[in-house]
């Protein structure tokens, strides 16, 4: 009995075993893009990014975990129902392979996500920090410098979006004398 079992269930034991691999793979792909995007920029890799590397496959294998109770729990089901009343559902861990696909598309995303949006995101927080510690310590020029960052920094996103229509209220920004 036990046999017959087992060998019922072998192609979705596969089927789960390429979903895992699969997940091990694109997060292997994302770390090499990661490490290589670091390099271009002049970073060195520390141990921050490995870290969160390991953070997130353990996140992903939580949810293929999740995600096999579910297929465990259908898939017998219909193994049942396929024995003892002579259906023929089929018997696929459905949402391991459509949880899968789904982080294979966050983790390309994330491959091919460009280098300057997350570096501006790194500013913006660094620059929102310190215009905090400045408020704390009551230094108007410092919060000054600072609330100018966070405008040239947002004229950039702005146009980068706007595909350079600033250009000119740039221009007239910078003859102002009042700098």
């Amino acid at each position: 009995m036990i046999e017959n079992f087992i060998a019922s269930f072998s192609v979705q034991l596969v089927l789960v075993l390429i979903c895992c691999i699969s997940v091990f793979v694109f997060v292997m792909l994302d770390l090499w893009a990661g490490v290589r995007k670091s390099k271009r920029q002049g970073l060195c890799s520390v141990s921050y990014g490995f870290r969160k590397t390991v953070e997130k496959t353990a996140k992903y294998y939580n949810y293929v975990l999740a995600f096999l109770i579910i297929d465990i729990i259908q898939m017998s089901l219909l193994y049942s129902l396929n024995i003892s009343n002579g259906y023929s559902f089929w018997i696929v861990p459905f949402a391991v392979i459509i949880g899968t696909i789904f982080i294979g598309f966050i983790e390309t995303k994330s491959i091919f996500e460009k280098e300057d949006k997350k570096e501006r995101k790194k500013i913006e927080e660094s620059a929102r920090l310190m215009m905090q510690l400045a408020e704390m310590m009551g230094s108007k020029e410092c919060l000054k410098t600072i609330k100018d960052i966070i405008d040239v920094q947002n004229n950039n996103k702005r146009g980068d979006r706007e595909a350079g229509a600033d250009i000119e209220e740039d221009s007239r920004d910078t003859t102002d004398s009042s700098y």
